[in-house]
């Protein structure tokens, strides 16, 4: 599945699976309804979990090539999961809030796909000290993962930011953080409420809605900085 870079890697940033489906009818194996789905999708980005996030997408999630005559980049769930589940919890920790809503969708289904044309609430509250610890653990935690799989990529990014590249990632986090914030003036805390227009597509895997290709929904870790 394609998946946009702006989505994926600010992701940026921040998503229950309603105990486990257990408030859609116990052990009986059902095929789920696109309305189920974006109800999953409600309380997930709500929970700030990071598993209960990575339960909404199809993986492995595909980005395309940032050097010239590479392959795409290929990320498993468990790659997403570490990318975002130190901000998250510092998030929950800070007591940030992220509330997400869905007003009058519109669904469109076919036996293994489905589009999606919706109004989307969010309700976002969050403090200077929890946006800088959400963050620098974000950037960290990126970083890691890149290291990991795709090392000159990640140097190939950095440079677009750093003459010399810090060898410690939390001064490399710091350093994005301060000039994020050198931009303008922030009103501590951020307290908003944004309501957009938005379409993505789904696509059923073993019964159950995933999200897939070209999704523009917000993940809490990018709504909580938007400015």
């Amino acid at each position: 599945m394609k998946r946009h870079s702006r989505w994926f890697l600010c992701a940026v940033l921040l998503t229950a699976a309603l105990l486990l489906w257990g408030c859609w009818g116990g052990g009986t194996k059902k095929e789920q309804t696109a309305e189920e789905f974006l109800a999953q999708m409600e309380t997930a980005l709500s929970s700030l979990d990071a598993n209960k996030i990575a339960d909404l997408f199809a993986f492995p999630i595909l980005l395309d090539p940032v050097l010239p005559g590479q392959d795409e980049l290929k990320f498993e769930r468990q790659h997403f999961v570490r990318m975002i589940q130190g901000a998250l919890t510092a998030a929950k920790e800070g007591g940030a809030v992220f509330e997400v809503k869905f007003v009058e969708p519109k669904y469109q289904e076919k036996s293994d796909s489905a589009v999606v044309e919706t109004q989307v609430y969010m309700k976002v509250k969050i403090d200077e000290d929890t946006a800088h610890n959400v963050f620098v653990a974000f950037v960290n935690d990126l970083i890691d993962v890149f290291m990991e799989l795709y090392e000159e990529v990640l140097k190939e990014i950095l440079k677009e930011f750093f003459d010399e590249i810090p060898d410690d990632f939390t001064e490399i986090a710091e350093q994005l953080w301060d000039a994020l914030m050198a931009g303008e003036s922030v009103e501590w805390p951020v307290e908003k409420e944004i309501t957009e227009e938005v379409f993505f597509e789904l696509t059923k895997v073993n019964g159950k809605w995933k999200l897939s290709s070209e999704v523009d929904v917000e993940l809490p870790l990018t709504a909580l900085f938007r400015r």
